[in-house]
């Protein structure tokens, strides 16, 4: 039998360091930098959602996104 579940969409906002949010390529592209930027963030956010085991498993529907405050 299959579990039950609920779904939840969550947005995260995060800081990068500004010496990371640069072009390491000359044909990087804004996606480039971003792909880099969640690979970053990514054993947090692991150890977030699958630190308790509360949660199946956690699915990025996009990749990060500036954030202009």
């Amino acid at each position: 039998m299959m579990p039950k579940r609920w779904r939840i969409v969550v947005e995260l906002t995060f800081d990068i360091d500004p010496e990371k949010d640069v072009k390491e390529y000359e044909d990087d592209t804004e996606d480039d930098i971003a792909c880099r930027a969640l690979d970053r963030v990514r054993p947090a956010l692991n150890e977030m959602v699958g630190g308790d085991k509360a949660f199946a498993h956690y699915h990025i529907i996009e990749i990060p996104k500036r954030v202009f405050d």
